[in-house]
């Protein structure tokens, strides 16, 4: 159970972890099932659930401006193209709020739980747009809750106590 906690902090797939511990627990392993799901991928890092935070929440792009007709020309065709595939940012642009960027430092940091909590407290709109993260976090808390209670099974039944 140990080494598919750590899997699953560090981000990493853990499909042989799983597969092991479901092994060892045998009968007992029913809860584990419910990480089958992301075990070949493992649950997102930190870092991954940052900038996913940050594109999910990101101002929108501004509305193309209106071009002339198709006499427009193929290198100004080319350049309209070109600005729909790159977008420039300064690296200290400010996150669609003070919350959101507050949100971002504490998972590139790795403190899920503070994240979670700021995300929690967002306004509906801006909470809606970041549930894709908050679902991520809720995902990942979730298995090491599982793994948790399992664990102290494992300790009762070795300790010959009850479950």
């Amino acid at each position: 159970l140990g080494t598919l906690r750590e899997a699953i902090l560090a981000g990493r797939p853990f499909a042989t972890e799983l597969k092991a511990a479901q092994a060892l627990l045998a009968g007992d392993a029913a809860p584990l099932a419910a990480l089958e799901t992301s075990a070949a991928t493992g649950f997102a890092s930190g870092p991954v659930l940052a900038a996913q935070l940050r594109a999910a929440t990101a101002p929108a792009a501004a509305a193309d401006a209106p071009g002339t007709a198709a006499d427009e020309g193929v290198v100004a065709t080319l350049l309209k193209g070109a600005q729909k595939l790159v977008t420039i940012r300064r690296s200290d642009e400010a996150a669609a709020s003070p919350d959101i960027a507050r949100a971002e430092a504490a998972l590139a940091q790795g403190d899920f739980e503070g994240a979670r909590a700021i995300l929690a407290a967002l306004p509906e709109a801006e909470r809606t747009a970041a549930q894709p993260v908050l679902a991520a976090l809720d995902a990942r808390q979730a298995a090491l809750a599982t793994l948790a209670e399992l664990h102290r099974r494992v300790l009762a039944t070795l300790a010959g106590g009850s479950q």
